[in-house]
């Protein structure tokens, strides 16, 4: 025997059921750091006040071209461990003890540019940084004439330190950031804008956020 409990409320049967905000919104929210995915607990629950202390003043943001436009491109090499202050996931990069995340969060930044730099050139990025012991995939993705958003694209939480596109990526997308922010009256920088490095034969080092 089978037993069925239906309820009704205003001559409407009613079903219950849980989903998870990703299974529709997938591929669109992302932290621009696990620095501020470890402060927004704590913030939500001071609204309507956001005392994280964090301003993004500015940021731009890349993914894989599938549009094929030419417009607003740029080669880049998205980073995973890049400004990452206290969750580096490759044993190379050592964390310098800063409290936020930036460009000397950790060594890698600084150890590309001197010892790596040839990785700016997107013919060679994969020879330079698997000898150097990244894995391509899970330590970097390198994209050419990737694609910089437009501000209507995406709209970003300022205080929280993330961003939502306004579309879904999709499964075989890189995204990948710079952002400048200022924390306790101080600006901080993670990744390379545009205007950081204006011979555009050379790749950007970026944040990656989604590889």
């Amino acid at each position: 025997s089978t037993t069925t409990s239906v309820s009704s409320k205003g001559g409407v049967q009613l079903t219950p059921f849980e989903i998870s905000a990703a299974n529709y919104e997938e591929n669109m929210h992302f932290f621009l750091s696990h620095c501020f995915r470890g402060k927004y607990d704590a913030a939500m629950r001071t609204l309507p006040n956001i005392t994280t202390g964090i301003k993004i003043n500015r940021i731009e943001i890349w993914v894989t071209n599938k549009t094929g436009t030419a417009t607003n491109t740029r080669n880049i090499v998205a980073l995973t461990d890049l400004g990452e202050n206290d969750a580096v996931s490759n044993p190379l990069w050592t964390a310098t003890g800063q409290a936020v995340p930036s460009n000397g969060a950790n060594n890698e930044y600084q150890t590309l540019n001197s010892i790596y730099g040839e990785a700016r050139d997107i013919a060679s990025t994969t020879s330079v940084l698997d000898g150097a012991g990244l894995v391509g995939g899970v330590d970097y993705e390198k994209l050419e004439s990737a694609r910089l958003l437009g501000p209507s694209e995406y709209s970003l939480n300022t205080a929280l330190g993330y961003v939502s596109l306004r579309s879904t990526l999709q499964s075989d997308q890189v995204l990948a950031v710079a952002y400048e922010y200022t924390y306790g009256g101080v600006t901080y920088q993670v990744g390379e804008f545009a205007s950081d490095i204006t011979d555009v034969t050379k790749a950007l080092f970026v944040k990656s956020l989604k590889n």
